[in-house]
């Protein structure tokens, strides 16, 4: 007798929206069920089912105007600004929204891009309205139209991205047309560049923009993989913060290293290192990055990706890619401190007890490690042309992480704890990936 079929994992989430569906409407189970396929068959919910994922279609499939056939009716700005929203925090990218339509607009920050949802035409006559959906100052059964702009603010030159879609696109759509035209925009970008200018510490050619100072001194400029190098003194990362928030907003073709390197930072410092940032009159503008890591954008490889990696867009928040890499490899952390032992043991002395690793893993570090790993990746395919970044784990110097930790405001104590950490850590998680690292150092020539 032969079993019967397996149910599959994208049957059991319709089936999981349905019940969820039928409970806060009260529509029937079957008119449930068939309302989620049909959704699904004009892809109309996010692509990634997981929690978020669908917390964030059972809103989309709750919303008023799933039926769009009455175009008549009004289309009200703030509920396509809050499904929009909830669509891209459900793909995992970092969001950032104004909490009230300005200059009858409503602005928001998913990852790199700027939204802007505003209705194309003029006001009616009379006083222009903050508020696109007031009745006495807009036609409100007008589409309004989707604008997305990359970078954020205008810095090197003319946007290298702009997306513009009706009002009424579903938001699942609006996060892969967006996704898909950051990604060409970012890639075309990186295709321009042009490496005028060498690290001051590897000799790697970069762009001269891409170069940035790490220390109290003008020079040396460096690029990401040599940021803490042992050949740096007198770190500088409070004026370095400030130059990656500046071309976080200006550039979207920044080498995805600098990301790790804002990374490691910020898991160091946290609110102390915020604090700092904005001064003693907490009046100098910093992003609250610095204080929360799992809030920064990650840019993820164009091309061919590890598993891990597979379910995303261009890039994702922090916390959600280390989500992501212990979900696939939970053994990691555990593979890390054995790695961290066996090095400590093997310069204990007869009659010495072995060290306990647990004393020199930095758990707080783990998003960083991950941040470095995936990063690193990143930069190694978007720069296929250019030497590999994977000397940055040889780069990495117990002094210097020390000179860095102190400036913001970081707990950490020693740089020891930290520098194996890093060391192990970066280089497990990027082999788990599939990045064999040792390779890519030595086929590099000098680390």
């Amino acid at each position: 007798m032969s079993r019967p079929r397996k149910k599959t994992s994208s049957l059991s989430h319709q089936q999981q929206l349905a019940r969820a569906l039928n409970q806060a409407c009260g529509c029937g189970y079957q008119e449930a069920l068939r309302r989620v396929t049909e959704a699904f068959r004009q892809r109309l919910l996010p692509p990634v089912l997981d929690q978020a994922g669908r917390a964030a279609a059972l809103e989309l499939l709750l919303a008023p105007d799933g039926d769009r056939g009455r175009q008549a009716r009004p289309i009200f700005t703030e509920d396509l600004q809050q499904r929009m929203l909830t669509a891209f925090r459900a793909a995992h990218w970092p969001v950032e929204a104004d909490g009230a339509a300005e200059f009858g607009q409503w602005t928001g920050w998913p990852g790199p891009v700027r939204s802007s949802l505003a209705r194309s035409r003029g006001p009616l006559p009379g006083a222009i309205s903050e508020d696109p959906d007031d009745p006495g100052h807009n036609d409100l059964t007008q589409d309004p139209e989707w604008t997305f702009i990359a970078p954020r603010i205008m810095g090197r030159g003319p946007e290298a991205m702009v997306l513009t879609l009706p009002g009424s696109t579903p938001a699942a759509e609006l996060v892969q047309q967006v996704s898909a035209t950051f990604a060409a925009s970012r890639a075309a970008d990186i295709a321009k560049l042009s490496d005028r200018r060498a690290c001051g510490v590897c000799a790697d050619p970069y762009p001269a923009e891409h170069l940035l100072t790490v220390t109290e001194a003008a020079r040396p400029q460096v690029c990401p993989g040599c940021a803490f190098s042992n050949d740096l003194v007198d770190l500088h990362p409070l004026q370095l913060a400030a130059d990656l928030d500046r071309l976080f907003y200006e550039d979207i073709a920044l080498p995805a290293g600098w990301t790790a390197v804002a990374a490691l930072l910020a898991c160091a410092g946290g609110q102390a290192f915020l604090d700092r940032l904005r001064g003693d009159d907490g009046l100098q503008l910093a992003a609250d990055d610095w204080a929360d890591a799992g809030r920064l954008w990650i840019p993820l490889p164009p091309g061919a990706r590890p598993a891990a990696l597979a379910g995303f867009g261009p890039g994702a928040s922090l916390a959600a890619v280390v989500g992501a890499v212990d979900r696939a490899h939970p053994q990691l952390t555990g593979q890390v401190r054995r790695l961290i032992a066996a090095e400590l043991d093997a310069e204990i002395e007869d009659g010495e007890d072995a060290c306990d690793p647990d004393d020199y893993f930095v758990p707080r570090l783990w998003p960083a490690v991950i941040a470095y790993a995936v990063c690193l990746g990143t930069q190694a395919q978007e720069r296929s042309g250019r030497r590999s970044p994977w000397h940055a784990v040889d780069r990495f110097a117990i002094d210097s992480l020390d000179d860095a930790f102190e400036q913001v405001g970081s707990d950490l104590s020693g740089g020891a704890d930290a520098y194996l950490t890093l060391t192990f850590g970066v280089e497990a998680v990027a082999e788990a990936l599939g990045w064999p690292v040792r390779t890519a150092v030595t086929a590099g020539g000098r680390a």
